[in-house]
C-alpha cells in the first residue's frame, strides 16, 4: 500500500514542479493545492513519502566528486565532467539541481505542512499526524542546511549572505531576497527543535527522521558553524546512546549495497535509481567515464583496508596496476583502471544505492575535530577507531601539533566519505586549519593538462547562484566572484 500512495503522490509532486527552475517559481497553472490534494490522514503520509523522494543528494555528490580530488578522467571519457576537472563554475555552468531540487522539496513540505489544519483528524490519528509534521519541519530543516551549504559563503557569520528562508508557499509574483545565515539558521533550529520534540520515540527505520537523525544533524551543523565543542557534545551523545556501533567490515561492504543499515543514522531510500551511471556507463573498464582519483585510491590501497573495495574495484578487465608511477602515460591509462564502486549494486538494480547522509563514523570524527585544541590524544583515539574498524592493520597515530592533527582528520574523511558529498565542504572548513588543498595525483592532473589542486580561499568553493533563479527572481543577490 505503501508503494502505491508513493507513486500517486510523486505524480502529483511533479505536477507541483512543472517548470520549476528556481526558488520562487512554483506556483503552476492546473497544479494540484493543499486543500485538494490532501483530505486524509493517509493523503498526508503519501505525501510525506514524496517529499522523501524529493530530496536531492546524487547531484552534489557527483559535482563534489569531479569538481575536488576523487575521481579523474576515465578511459571511456567522451567530455563527461571536463568542465569541473578544469575548475569551471559560473551560473550557467552550476549544479543548479542543488538549488532547485532542494527548494522544491522545501516547497512540497509548505504545502504538507500548511495542508495539515484541513485535514480531518480522529484521536487515534492524532499521534501518527504529529509525526508526518514533525519529519516534513525536519526535512525542511536538511534541505536549507544543504542549501546554505553550498551557496553560502561563510557559515561562521550570522551576518553573511546566506540562501532564501523558506517557510511558507510563494506564489509565482514573489521576488524574494536572500536571508542572512542567522536567519536562515535560526528557522533551521526551530524546525529541528519541533520534529525533535514530536518526533516518535519509537521510528527505527533510518530512511526516516528520528531523533537521533537530529542530534548527528545538529553536531553537524555545529562543526559546520565552526563550534567544535557543541559539535562534539551532540556527537557523544549519538555515539552513546543511539545502539549504533562502527561496522565490522563485511557488514560495512553489505552497507553499501543496502544489504544491512550497519552505522547508518540517516540515508535516502533509492528504489529506481541508476546513480552510478554519473561515472560510468558499464560496470567494465570501456564505459568507465570518471574513475578513482589515484590520490584517493592510494590512502586505502592496503588488501586489509575494507574502503578499497568498496570504493572501487579489480576484475579481468577493470585492473589495477601496483607500479602505476613506473609506467608510460599510454600505459597508465589503460592499466590502471579504477571504476568509482560505491554504488553498484542495491534492491537488484545495477549501479544504484541508498544515499548514505548521516553515519556513526562521522560522529567519531566530528568528536575528534572538538579535542583537537584541548587533548591530541583524544582526537587521535577517535581517528584511530574509525581507521581501525575499517583496516584491522592500521596502528594508533601521534600529533605533534593541531595542524598534524586536523590533517589526518581531513585525510581519514577523505578515505571515509570518498563518492558522499562531504569533500567539497571539508575542504572549505578545514583546509586552511589542516594547511592541506584538494589533492589530485599528478598522472590525473597534470599531464592530462588539469589542474592539480585549487586554492582553500577560492570563491570558488561557493557555489553561484543558478541563472535560472538570477534571470527569474530580481530579488536575488549573485554570489562574489560570479557575474551576474
Amino acid at each position: 500500500m505503501k508503494n502505491i500512495k508513493l507513486s500517486l503522490f510523486l505524480l502529483l509532486s511533479g505536477v507541483f514542479a512543472v517548470s520549476c527552475d528556481d526558488a520562487i517559481d512554483i506556483t503552476q497553472p492546473g497544479e494540484m493545492y493543499p486543500e485538494t490534494t490532501f483530505q486524509t490522514v493517509e493523503d498526508l503520509q503519501a505525501g510525506l513519502y514524496g517529499v522523501y523522494a524529493s530530496v536531492p543528494a546524487e547531484g552534489a555528490i557527483y559535482f563534489t566528486s569531479v569538481f575536488t580530488d576523487e575521481v579523474a578522467k576515465g578511459i571511456g571519457n567522451g567530455g563527461q565532467g571536463i568542465a569541473y576537472l578544469n575548475h569551471i563554475l559560473n551560473a550557467n555552468s552550476s549544479p543548479s539541481g542543488i538549488w532547485t531540487g532542494n527548494y522544491r522539496a522545501i516547497n512540497l513540505a509548505n504545502r504538507l505542512i500548511e495542508a495539515v489544519p484541513g485535514v480531518v483528524v480522529e484521536e487515534e490519528e492524532e499521534a501518527a499526524v504529529a509525526h508526518i509534521m514533525a519529519q516534513a519541519h525536519a526535512l525542511r530543516a536538511f534541505c536549507h542546511l544543504q542549501l546554505l551549504t553550498y551557496y553560502a559563503a561563510d557559515m561562521k557569520d550570522n551576518s553573511a549572505l546566506g540562501v532564501i528562508k523558506l517557510d511558507f508557499v510563494p506564489t509565482s509574483t514573489d521576488r524574494l531576497p536572500r536571508n542572512t545565515v542567522g536567519e536562515v539558521f535560526e528557522l533551521i533550529n526551530a524546525d529541528l527543535d519541533y520534529a525533535d520534540a514530536n518526533l516518535s520515540a519509537t521510528e527505527i527505520n533510518p530512511g526516516l527522521f528520528r531523533p537521533s537523525v537530529i542530534t548527528a544533524l545538529r553536531a553537524r551543523i555545529a562543526a559546520y558553524k565552526g563550534d567544535f565543542a557543541q559539535a562534539g557534545q551532540y556527537a557523544n551523545t549519538v555515539i552513546t546512546s543511539s545502539g549504533l556501533n562502527l561496522s565490522s567490515p563485511m557488514v560495512y561492504k553489505n552497507m553499501f549495497v543496502d544489504l544491512e543499515n550497519g552505522e547508518v543514522i540517516f540515508k535516502l531510500i533509492r528504489n529506481n535509481a541508476n546513480f552510478a551511471q554519473f561515472w560510468s556507463a558499464l560496470a567494465a573498464r570501456t564505459g568507465v567515464y570518471l574513475e578513482v582519483n589515484r590520490a584517493l585510491f592510494n590512502l586505502v590501497d592496503e588488501p586489509s583496508d575494507v574502503r578499497r573495495g568498496v570504493i572501487t574495484y579489480a576484475e579481468a578487465d577493470a585492473p589495477i596496476a601496483p607500479n602505476y608511477n613506473d609506467l608510460s602515460f599510454a600505459d597508465y591509462v589503460v592499466q590502471d583502471v579504477l571504476p568509482v564502486y560505491k554504488y553498484p549494486v542495491s534492491k537488484g538494480l545495477n549501479l544504484s544505492g541508498d544515499i548514505k547522509v548521516l553515519r556513526l563514523s562521522e560522529m567519531y570524527l566530528l568528536r575528534a575535530e572538538s579535542k583537537v585544541t584541548t587533548d591530541l590524544a583524544g582526537a587521535a583515539a577517535d581517528v584511530y577507531a574509525v581507521r581501525v574498524a575499517r583496516n584491522p592493520a592500521a596502528t594508533m597515530p601521534t600529533y605533534a601539533n593541531q595542524q598534524q592533527a586536523w590533517a589526518d582528520i581531513l585525510e581519514e574523511r577523505r578515505a571515509e566519505f570518498a563518492f558522499e558529498g562531504h569533500r567539497y565542504i571539508d575542504l572549505k572548513r578545514l583546509g586552511d586549519l589542516a594547511g592541506v588543498q584538494s589533492d589530485r595525483d599528478p598522472r590525473d592532473s597534470s599531464e592530462q593538462d588539469f589542474p592539480q589542486t585549487l586554492p582553500n580561499n577560492d570563491y570558488k568553493y561557493t557555489l553561484p547562484i543558478p541563472f535560472s533563479e538570477i534571470t527569474a527572481n530580481t530579488g536575488i543577490q549573485q554570489n562574489p566572484g560570479y557575474s551576474e
